[in-house]
Order: structure tokens, then sequence, then C-alpha cells
């Protein structure tokens, strides 16, 4: 019965690794050729993470931003990307995907704001209302960035 409370972030394959995480505190690098465990980290995350050269970069549910060194999976940063959020809102903002360029991280909430994050800093450029109410995980499309609310898809400029 325990099994069906864990959630699983989706895996994603990089070369001879796949990196994937869940809601039981573990982040994992797998060896695709043979199963093994490279490493793992005590981050407690159900959503895709993302690599970027030799980062990994993941957002915890409780609204951190964990860089991860890809070969050794030591900790680069950790940034909390809801502290400019009143502690009262805050508990209720989840964090329903991210997507990242050379330049920033933008992650979508349930509270409807686009966050954007500059990737090398980890510092929050700015919070963009896109909606009163819960968004999907962002989408990139022909460098546009796009949102589903309701029956609604929002490009954001």
């Amino acid at each position: 019965i325990k099994s069906f409370l864990l959630n699983t972030s989706d895996l994603v394959l990089d070369g001879n690794e796949i990196y994937f995480s869940n809601n039981k505190n573990n982040f994992f690098s797998i060896d695709v050729n043979n199963g093994l465990i490279n490493w793992t980290q005590n981050i407690n995350s159900y959503l895709r993470p993302i690599v970027v050269g030799d980062l990994v970069f993941t957002i915890s549910s409780k609204g951190y931003l964990y860089i991860l060194s890809k070969n050794t999976g030591d900790i680069v940063r950790i940034t909390d990307v809801l502290k400019n959020f009143k502690p009262k809102k805050r508990n209720k903002i989840i964090i329903n995907g991210f997507v990242a360029n050379k330049e920033n991280i933008y992650a979508t909430t349930n509270q409807g704001q686009i966050i954007v994050i500059d990737i090398r800093k980890g510092y929050e450029k700015f919070i963009y209302k896109a909606s009163r109410s819960k968004i999907s995980k962002p989408y990139v499309n022909n460098k546009k960035l796009f949102v589903i609310k309701d029956s609604e898809i929002i490009r954001v400029n």
C-alpha cells in the first residue's frame, strides 16, 4: 500500500545515465548499462529534472532550486525560489514544473505565476502573473514559452 503513495518525476536520459526523483527524499542517477546507482541525493521532488551541460537542475516540493554536479551528485547550489512570498501564501504555493534556457529558469505555480530565475546566480528576476488560477508546467516551442490554463493556451513573451 505504501507504493501507491510514491510519486516519481519523469525519467531523464542523458548519455548513459538516467535521472529521476521522488516524494520520498530520493534523487537518483542510475547507469543505463548496468542499472547500478551512480549517486543519490536527499531531495524531495516530483518534478522532471533538467540536465544542462555538467549540471542537473531540480526544484523540491518545498520550493528550493537544487543545482547538482551531473557526475558526482554534489550540490553546487541551493536557492529558495519562493523566498519573496509571505509565509502564509508560500505554504499554499506548489511549483507545477519548470524549463530552462541558457539565461533563465521558468517555473510555474498552482497560483498562476511564472517565476523567472537567473540560471547563473540563482536569484529571482521577476514574477509574472499569467492567471488567477492554476497553470500547467511551461512548454517551449520555437523559443516561445507556453502554458495551459483551463481550456486556453497562453503564449508568454
